[in-house]
């Protein structure tokens, strides 16, 4: 059992809490589970709904909004190698949206040269875990933690534009 002891109120969640975060409005929080990805009403106090991941389960960090209003958006990255994200429908549930699969890419031809374009290659899951998302330029960048590298992901389209080598199992990415 872990029993945390806080200042002020707390609401009990199911399973295990990895992550968390607010919209841009502060009404809604967002709270990566294990298996799900459960919105509570700030200005209530309560859970309104949990929404569970297609298959597998939550990675081990990574959940951040994009959009406001009627394009609001939650991405999430999960241990089938997804990032997702989850709207808002019309009768205020959330329901998935996106799912872009991020393959293990590198950057070689047969010949280990560098052909200027990525080529996917066979390989395990990635792993992906926090990222940080660029609306201006409509690019989320993801860690992926057993590749070693950074992956931009165009939000809109899922295109790979780009893989980065970083070093050793990246937790998180930081944007400037």
């Amino acid at each position: 059992t872990q029993v945390i002891d806080p200042v002020g109120e707390t609401i009990t969640l199911p399973g295990r809490p990895t992550d968390l975060s607010l919209n841009h409005s502060e009404k809604t929080l967002a709270v990566k589970n294990m298996g799900s990805i459960v919105f509570v009403d700030v200005d209530h106090k309560k859970i309104i709904q949990t929404l569970k991941l297609p298959s597998g389960g939550n990675t081990f960090t990574g959940i951040a909004w994009s959009g406001e209003g009627n394009d609001e958006k939650v991405w999430t990255t999960d241990t089938k190698g997804y990032l997702r994200s989850a709207k808002r429908n019309n009768d205020g549930r959330y329901d998935w949206a996106d799912q872009f699969l991020l393959p293990a890419l590198e950057k070689k031809d047969n010949n280990g040269l560098d052909p200027g374009g990525l080529t996917q290659i066979d390989k395990e899951t990635v792993y992906p875990g926090g990222f940080a998302i660029d609306e201006t330029s409509g690019l989320i960048y993801v860690a992926l933690n057993r590749n070693n590298s950074v992956c931009v992901v165009n939000m809109n389209t899922g295109a790979i534009v780009d893989q980065v080598p970083v070093g050793v199992a990246p937790y998180s990415v930081l944007l400037n």
